[in-house]
């Protein structure tokens, strides 16, 4: 008999039934709706952290973040204890400057590719 169990998507919320026979632990993650839904790459920055990159429509500079959390229609991109590269808050503080930031929500339709990058050793 084939052991099912009930999980939580990552992406929204919902149970889903599991088949403990099937595939690697990470495609089970998320329901089969959100893996149709929204980019492979953004659903793997939600439960393994590693080095991601997407562009958005109408921002030329790529963004690289390590890991996302999705909510509704929107992702938010995360660089925790850095920043996001490719990504610039205008803030009022007292040099008046640009400062990056370590987290950003974007509309997930907004998304015109996602990755994730490469490492290599140089």
């Amino acid at each position: 008999m084939i052991a099912r169990t009930h999980e939580a998507c990552m992406a929204c919320g919902t149970p889903h039934l599991l088949n403990d026979l099937r595939g690697p632990e990470e495609e089970r993650t998320v329901c089969p709706e959100c893996a149709r839904r929204y980019p492979a790459s953004l659903l793997k920055a939600l439960f393994s952290p590693g080095h991601y990159i997407l562009c958005l429509a109408g921002h030329p500079i790529p963004i690289r973040f390590s890991q996302s959390i999705i909510h509704g229609h929107f992702a938010s991109l995360l660089a925790p204890g850095g920043y996001l590269e490719g990504w610039f808050h205008l803030v009022n503080d007292s040099r008046g400057g640009l400062r990056q930031v370590e987290t950003v929500d974007v509309r997930i339709a907004s998304i015109v590719w996602c990755a994730e990058e490469t490492q290599t050793d140089e």
